[in-house]
């Protein structure tokens, strides 16, 4: 339990850091999954996924904002993607890595980094433009109170979808960084 507390503080504490995007004005880059991602490497689903749930009540208490409601089970669609990504990734490398004592400490740093981001991005983009559209036409103009023109939502498309393939290429590598870190320096159980 304490575990998801810490974490979900650092979740939450990372929250205002915000690096703008170029090509998408008015949106940032964030790092408040950065915490959850390393969460899931050391201790598995359940408690990244609980963070997730956790980050989602401290992010629309302390941080509310222009989505209303919206955000926080927006925040929570994100993560189960990603999550089910990282999830898929883990059962993959561990069944490829079994018995493989030909591998230098290099690879065996290098793959697993790999597989977890390119599974996290193509779930990612496979789902979250879709949730993004419905979020847009449907829901955001209950929040705002009028409708948002489909031509402008489909114009954003190409941002929401370079969005979200590039959160997770920095957000996977630096969150398995970290979690190798700390599982070399703290006794952990069940980790990557």
């Amino acid at each position: 339990m304490a575990v998801i507390a810490i974490f979900t503080a650092l979740s939450i504490a990372l929250e205002p850091v915000r690096i703008p995007m170029p090509f998408w004005p008015g949106q940032y880059f964030r790092l408040w999954e950065l915490p959850i991602i390393i969460a899931f490497l050391l201790f598995g689903f359940k408690i990244a996924f609980s963070i997730s749930i956790l980050n989602a009540i401290g992010y629309i208490t302390l941080f509310p904002d222009a989505s209303g409601i919206l955000g926080p089970p927006w925040r929570i669609v994100v993560m189960l993607t990603v999550l089910s990504g990282l999830y898929l990734a883990k059962k993959f490398v561990e069944r490829n890595s079994i018995g493989n004592k030909n591998m230098n400490q290099i690879e065996k740093w290098k793959k697993p980094v790999i597989y977890f981001t390119i599974f996290a991005v193509l779930f990612r983009v496979t789902v979250m433009p879709f949730v993004d559209y419905a979020v847009y036409s449907s829901l955001l103009p209950l929040v705002i109170g009028r409708s948002i023109p489909n031509a402008y939502i489909m114009g954003l498309m190409p941002a929401i979808i370079f969005f979200n393939i590039a959160v997770p290429l920095y957000t996977i590598p630096v969150g398995y960084g970290v979690a190798k870190i700390i599982k070399k320096n703290v006794s952990v159980d069940n980790i990557i």
